[in-house]
C-alpha cells in the first residue's frame, strides 16, 4: 500500500517549471546533437591523422631496411676490399 504525497506550489511557479522543461526539451537535443556531431567530426578527423601517420611510419621502416641494405653491402665491399 503506497501512501502519495502532495506538495502545494503556485500556480505561477507551475507554470515557469513547464515552460523551462518545454525548452530543455526543445534545446537539448539540438545542444547535444550539436556536440555530438562535432564530437564525430574531430573523431572523423584524429583517426584520418592516425592513418596518414602510420603510413608514413610504414614507409619510413622501408627507407630504413632499404638504407641498412644498402649498409650492409657497402660493409661487405669494405672488408673484401681490406682483404
Amino acid at each position: 500500500e503506497t501512501k502519495e504525497e502532495f506538495v502545494k506550489v503556485r500556480r505561477r511557479d507551475l507554470e515557469r517549471l513547464t515552460t523551462e522543461v518545454m525548452q530543455l526539451r526543445d534545446f537539448l537535443p539540438k545542444i547535444v546533437n550539436g556536440d555530438i556531431l562535432g564530437t564525430f567530426q574531430k573523431l572523423d578527423a584524429i583517426e584520418s591523422n592516425i592513418e596518414k601517420k602510420e603510413e608514413e611510419i610504414d614507409h619510413l621502416k622501408m627507407d630504413c631496411e632499404h638504407f641498412r641494405a644498402r649498409l650492409e653491402t657497402a660493409q661487405a665491399d669494405c672488408m673484401r676490399e681490406k682483404k
